[in-house]
This record gives structure tokens, C-alpha cells and sequence, in this order.
């Protein structure tokens, strides 16, 4: 089902781009929305995560706006509404749950079986007894899922979709993935021992475990974003784009204005009449009106270069303040959410495999790395001279195309997607494998301390 999902995502990837392409050629102009598609993650075999609401399309312009679009439908609608059957499930949600089934009666059920007293009359330390109980668990879990990598492999090699395993990064994130997901495993064995080891009755264990798993698997992950959202609220994305629309056009009208006003102040100093010698200056050859248009354009580029400056320092004042308080907002989420390790667990999963929280910042990083490329490529490449009048109500513009550049042979731009780099990677799941890790030895140590103290009679 992954390889299937992954391949349709690739082709309407492709599809795009072709379209792209076919409706560009020949037609680079100043006024070219360059588009930019965002290639599906190889790794949606190890968590969807994301991918169904991710952008698929940026969309620069001229004037610097950036436009981040999701196009096209979700393929599978029950799928997206009962999540995807991938690897951070099939681990975080059933091999947790069987962890805690293989060792809620591994102490407490052999107490109420009398068969423990036997076994601590032999001559063999406690330790001893949990790593056994633990590791007997831990293998019984692995087996399967060993055998399941393995025939799942098998199955990708054999159909040719080798391409859905050799994601961003290589073999070091699939060892990364392994590797937590070993560590997590590990951790929900010994939560179970652990609960065990503090009961007396084996459904008393049994009961506490679920319990566990409920707010683990279901409340926790799913509580943490709408407590985050009641204490630190944040407006959506969408009223933030209005807003940066109309800070556009605010801005883009007193552009234009100040424009105008130059133009008329500019003919005035020569002694010319704007109302009736606007035009004759657009398009003069020589004499005085050549003149005049020269002093304008002089003052034209400065004026420019002010409010191009100006409307980029807003735009981005504007963008870094929701960022920053955005990125409040999830990582008050994340830190609740940590309190689960199965949320820990989703969190490196999804990063390593670009379907994440921040897979959202790594577009808009692209999408500005495309802005700037096509500015070099094309809009440069044009030279738009603005004339307009405030007295006599006209506007016009000249386009002066840059010596040596064919608009109709020039290749159209695309998107050349990069991925998250690896130290991205790593800092945004770093936290989460260390606290794996403490799980893990935070309930191996209290399985054993629990069990040191435990009645075995």
C-alpha cells in the first residue's frame, strides 16, 4: 500500500512539473510566476506523518511573494482519517500494546500462580530474573518484526520499488530507524515488567497497562497540541497570509503613489506640464524631454530601492514574528507530548523521513532559495521603467529587456527540492532519541529496584 501511495504521489509530481514546463516555454516574462513542486518523501513506508496536508506547490513573483499551495486531493479519504499503516504505527501502537499483553502477568501472575516462590528458591539473583523476564518478552517481539522487515524487504526488491527504502540521507537514517526503534520497544517490555513487578494480581497489572497504552497511544499525543493551543493560541496560517497580503497592498499603493508624485515633481523642475508631456517623456529620444526622463529614472531607482527594501523588512518582520510564535506553540506541544514515548518515537520517525513539523520550514527555505534563483534568471533579466502621473491620472511601463537574453529560448526555471541536511535532521530529533533512551533505562532500573523489594511468597 506505501509503494502504491509513494509512486501515484511521484507521478502527480512529475505531471506537474511537465505541465509547468509546457505552459512556460517560450513565454519567460517580467511577470512570470515561477512554480515549485515538492517531490513526495521516499520514506512514507516509515511514517506518512504529514505528507497528506503538506504544500505540493510554491509559487514566487516579482514583486518577492511567496505563495505555499497544497494541490490536488487526498487519494484515500478513510485512510487519511484512520491514519496510515506504517512503521511508527505498526511499532508505536501494535508492538506496544503486545509488550505490555507478553509481560503484564510476568512477576504479579506467577505470584498468584505460586510458581515465583519456586523460582527465588533456586539459586539465582533478582537482576537476573528481570533481564530474563525482559529479554524473554524483547524476543518474542522482535521475531516477528524481523521477519516482517525481512519478507517486506523481499517484496520491494522483487517488484522493482526499491526506491521507496533509499529516502533522504541513505543508510543512516534507516539505521537510525532501526536502531530507536529497538530502544522503544525495549522501554514499553520494561514498562511492562515494571507494572508487574508493582501488583500483587496479574489483572491489576493488566488494567494499569491499558491505562498506560490508552494515554500513551491516544490522550497524550492527541491532548498535548490543544493545551498548547489553549495556553499559548496562535492564528492560523491563512490569517496570517491575509495579513501579509494586505500589508502588500498597502504598501505596494503608497509605492505607487510616491511614484507618481516623483514623476510630476520631476516634470515641474523642467518646466513642463504633466497632464499634457506624461507620454511624449516615456518614450522620448532626445532634447529636453530625454533629459527629463533620465533625471526620473534616477530618482525612480532610488525611490525603488527604499521601498523594495522597505516591503521586504516588513514581509519578513511579519513572517518571523508568527515563526517565533508558532514555533512557541509547537514546542510547548512537543514538550507535553514527550511525556509519552510513543510520541517521542512518531517524532524521530516523522522527521527522518521528511513528513514532520518541520517539513513545512524546509519548503519555505526552498521556496526562498527559488526566489532568489529565479530573480537571477529571469526577473533580472528585464528592466521595467514605471511612469505614471498623480495630476494627469495615466500610468505606464516600459520593459527594456537585458542585453543577451532570449526570452523565448530561455529554459524555464524549476525547483530543485533539498531535503532537511542531516545536522537539521539530528537537531530536531536529538531530545527525542535521548529520552528513548532514557525510558528505557528509566524503567529497566525501576523494574529491578520494584522487584527487590517485591513479596515473592
Amino acid at each position: 500500500m506505501n509503494v502504491q501511495d509513494y509512486y501515484q504521489r511521484w507521478s502527480f509530481y512529475e505531471a506537474s512539473r511537465a505541465n509547468y514546463q509546457e505552459r512556460t516555454q517560450g513565454r519567460i516574462g517580467p511577470d512570470l510566476q515561477a512554480e515549485g513542486y515538492r517531490p513526495a518523501s521516499p520514506w512514507l513506508w516509515v511514517a506518512g506523518g504529514l505528507e497528506p496536508v503538506l504544500p505540493t506547490k510554491v509559487v514566487v513573483s516579482r514583486d518577492g511573494g511567496v505563495q505555499i499551495r497544497h494541490e490536488g486531493e487526498v487519494s484515500n479519504p478513510l485512510a487519511f482519517i484512520f491514519g496510515p499503516v506504517d512503521l511508527a504505527f505498526v511499532v508505536g501502537a501494535v508492538l506496544s500494546l503486545l509488550a505490555m499483553v507478553f509481560t503484564f502477568d510476568s512477576i504479579a501472575g506467577e505470584k498468584e500462580r505460586g510458581t515465583l516462590g519456586l523460582l527465588m528458591a533456586q539459586p539465582v539473583a533478582r537482576w537476573q530474573v528481570v533481564v530474563g523476564k525482559v529479554l524473554g518478552a524483547y524476543v518474542l517481539l522482535l521475531i516477528p518484526l524481523i521477519l516482517a522487515g525481512v519478507v517486506g524487504l523481499i517484496v520491494l526488491v522483487g517488484t522493482g520499488a526499491t526506491a521507496v527504502w533509499r529516502g533522504p540521507h541513505g543508510a543512516g537514517v534507516l539505521l537510525l530507524v532501526i536502531g530507536v526503534t529497538l530502544v522503544f520497544l525495549l522501554a514499553m517490555v520494561a514498562l511492562g515488567v515494571l507494572v508487574s513487578a508493582q501488583t500483587v494480581r496479574s489483572t491489576t497489572a493488566l488494567v494499569t497497562l491499558l491505562l498506560l497504552w490508552t494515554l500513551m497511544v491516544l490522550v497524550i499525543p492527541k491532548v498535548s497540541p490543544m493545551v498548547a493551543a489553549v495556553v499559548y493560541p496562535v492564528e492560523s496560517p491563512q490569517v496570517h497570509d491575509l495579513r501579509k497580503q494586505l500589508l502588500r497592498q498597502n504598501l505596494t499603493r503608497e509605492w505607487d503613489q510616491a511614484r507618481r508624485d516623483l514623476f510630476d515633481r520631476t516634470l515641474l523642475q523642467f518646466g513642463l506640464d504633466p497632464k499634457e508631456k506624461g507620454w511624449d517623456v516615456m518614450y522620448a529620444q532626445g532634447g529636453q524631454l530625454l533629459q527629463v526622463r533620465q533625471a526620473y529614472e534616477e530618482g525612480r531607482q532610488s525611490l525603488d530601492r527604499v521601498f523594495e527594501q522597505r516591503l521586504q523588512a516588513e514581509v519578513d518582520r511579519l513572517d518571523q514574528d508568527y515563526t517565533n510564535r508558532r514555533h512557541g506553540q509547537i514546542r510547548i506541544a512537543r514538550n507535553l507530548a514527550r511525556l509519552s514515548p510513543v510520541s517521542g518515537y512518531t517524532f524521530v520517525l516523522t522527521e527522518v523521513a521528511g513528513t514532520g513539523v518541520t517539513a513545512v520550514e524546509t519548503l519555505r527555505a526552498n521556496a526562498r532559495r527559488f526566489l532568489t534563483e529565479v530573480r537571477d534568471q529571469v526577473y533580472s533579466k528585464f528592466v521595467l521603467h514605471w511612469y505614471g502621473s498623480a495630476v494627469g491620472q495615466y500610468m505606464g511601463i516600459r520593459t527594456e529587456i537585458v542585453k543577451g537574453f532570449d526570452p523565448k529560448g530561455a529554459s524555464v526555471p524549476h525547483l530543485q527540492y533539498q531535503w532537511a541536511s542531516w545536522p537539521e535532521v539530528w537537531r530536531a530529533v536529538g531530545i527525542d532519541v535521548l529520552l528513548l533512551g532514557f525510558y528505557a533505562v528509566a524503567f529497566l532500573a525501576g523494574a529491578y529496584v520494584s522487584f527487590l523489594r517485591y513479596d515473592v511468597r
